[in-house]
């Protein structure tokens, strides 16, 4: 389990700049009276400024941090706007389909959210307190996203037919368009719901495009402030083919680099920001296909601390050339790696970060990695087979599925937005 105040100072590390988020906050009338009241009712539900503000402080510390007053107030609208909708789906399953998330269901998530930071309920809970937010903001939130997945999964499922004329329709149009690029993506959006919103929304979306540059992670912003049903995947809107795209748009996701970020784009909704995740030739080989059985030995940063265990791991594993795949059980022991955590299984080199792609290419069966650092561990990778790369033919399931998935995503935000229209939303 890596140590809590590792994980704290990167949660909190983004809230001291250009004199700390705190003192911003403390630093203002206005921003004194969040604190205080409720502050919106949603269909006479009611959203405080003790709600908003803890919520504010987390979504902070994920997103990296603000620079001033004004960036402060455009993402307290976005955390505002997210609330409002959530309020809307817990009501919508509690008033249209008495469904309720027990404690005990919420708990199990907030222990998989914390175990997502490599971390326990309990300091999660503690560090979620010490940048200034609560447990309850994050249960909320997982609360709205789980009923709100649920009850469109249910009931709009229902209503999706996806037909043998589609998918071999989408299969017809892959090998028509046999040679050509297709981009996966990832999408933040932002919600332009009147024109009194464009420049403000515009200055957000400004915002965030720098804080991502800077290092800030695009999916937990999605996560907290995308207004796109993709929110809760971290924005992932799967593989799309350039057929797809206007030709100004087409253009640039052809000249982006993969991993980089667009600037703001206007759409119908709003302004979206979008990650080239990835680029391929439709039915095309590719050598980033290739498939690698990876097994690897890990001393965890807890374990780094133990000076005994380091100096064990170590020195085994100075000896790494001496073992191949066969006997690499050995190794583990002698390393005292964990031998459950030593399968990774076949993973493929695209789905590798984009610093080791072209390097793991490289390796062969039985070849080993340099020990590295990642994710605060000690880690060594051993090549225990290799798949190498073919063309990947249309999959009917996965095509089926995925028409699913859009018409299901499409659905869901009219749906939303059907809420909106109805509800009675007082903003005090």
């Amino acid at each position: 389990m890596a140590n809590i105040k590792t994980i704290t100072s990167k949660l909190l590390k983004s809230l001291v700049i250009a004199g700390g988020f705190f003192g911003i906050l403390s630093g203002s009338v206005a921003a004194q009276q969040m604190f205080l009241g409720i502050e919106i009712l949603v269909n006479d539900h009611p959203i405080t400024s003790y709600d908003i503000e803890k919520r504010l402080r987390f979504v902070i510390a994920r997103s990296g941090g603000v620079s001033s007053e004004a960036a402060l107030a455009q993402m307290r609208e976005q955390v505002i706007e997210s609330m409002i909708d959530e309020a809307l789906q817990v009501q919508e399953a509690r008033e249209a389909f008495d469904y309720i998330l027990s404690d005990a269901e919420l708990e199990d998530y907030f222990a998989r959210q914390a175990y997502g930071f490599q971390m326990t309920s309990e300091q999660f809970e503690q560090t979620l307190l010490q940048v200034g937010s609560s447990k309850k903001a994050i249960l909320d939130q997982m609360r709205a996203e789980t009923v709100w997945a649920d009850i469109t999964g249910g009931r709009l499922g229902q209503l999706l037919s996806v037909s043998e004329e589609e998918v071999n329709a989408v299969i017809h149009k892959m090998r028509e368009n046999k040679g050509l690029f297709e981009f996966r993506l990832s999408e933040i959006e932002i919600l332009v719901a009147n024109s009194s919103q464009e420049e403000s929304a515009k200055a957000a979306a400004d915002r965030l495009v720098t804080q991502i540059r800077d290092g800030a992670n695009f999916g937990d912003i999605a996560r907290q402030l995308s207004s796109s049903p993709t929110s809760t995947s971290g924005g992932s809107m799967g593989w799309i083919s350039e057929t797809d795209f206007d030709d100004d748009l087409r253009e640039q996701l052809k000249n982006m680099t993969v991993g980089t970020i667009s600037e703001p784009i206007r759409s119908t909704a709003g302004y979206q920001i979008l990650s080239l995740n990835d680029r391929r030739q439709i039915l095309t080989k590719d050598v980033l296909d290739t498939q690698l059985l990876i097994y690897q030995l890990v001393l965890t940063e807890a374990d780094q601390a133990d000076e005994k265990k380091t100096k064990k791991f170590n020195d085994a594993l100075k000896n790494a050339d001496n073992y191949t795949c066969d006997t690499l059980t050995d190794l583990v022991a002698l390393s005292g790696s964990p031998e459950n955590q030593m399968q990774l299984g076949f993973i493929p080199v695209r789905e590798l970060s984009a610093s080791t792609k072209l390097d793991m290419l490289k390796f062969q069966v039985n070849d080993h990695t340099e020990l590295l650092s990642l994710d605060s561990a000690l880690r060594m990778f051993f090549i225990c087979d290799r798949k190498e790369a073919e063309v990947q033919e249309p999959d009917y399931d996965t095509i089926s599925a995925s028409i699913e998935n859009k018409r299901l995503q499409q659905m869901s935000r009219r749906w939303l937005r059907d809420l909106r229209r109805a509800a009675i939303i007082e903003k005090r």
